[in-house]
């Protein structure tokens, strides 16, 4: 297997486990969640992830919408931030930028791969 599919592979597998996680303790706990909104949106971007995981080429156009998804998190985490200047809203807003980053990167880099 090529190193990018691998890469690809692993980063998808941890993304969608780390959509997964919240998404069930929202779910099962939902007075610890935002609401069940949150969980909507977690289940989503596991659900997403694991889809590209299956089938990369098939599933490839979902790419933009779950990246937006997440990229309007962040700028809600933002906009929090401003507001409130707690700095964990800053610290969640630059976390999903970067995994807005590792979604296009990996991606890209794994669909690049002829025989993904």
């Amino acid at each position: 297997m090529p190193r990018e599919l691998k890469h690809f592979r692993v980063a998808y597998a941890l993304m969608a486990a780390n959509f997964i996680f919240p998404a069930l303790v929202y779910f099962w706990a939902p007075a610890r969640g935002i609401s069940q909104f949150a969980t909507g949106n977690a289940l989503t971007l596991a659900f997403t992830c694991a889809l590209l995981l299956w089938d990369l080429p098939r599933f490839l156009p979902a790419l933009l919408p779950i990246a937006f998804l997440k990229a309007y998190s962040s700028l809600g985490f933002l906009a929090i931030f401003a507001k409130t200047r707690y700095p964990a809203f800053l610290a969640v807003s630059l976390f999903d930028v970067a995994t807005v980053g590792a979604m296009l990167v990996f991606a890209r880099r794994g669909s690049a791969v002829p025989e993904c």
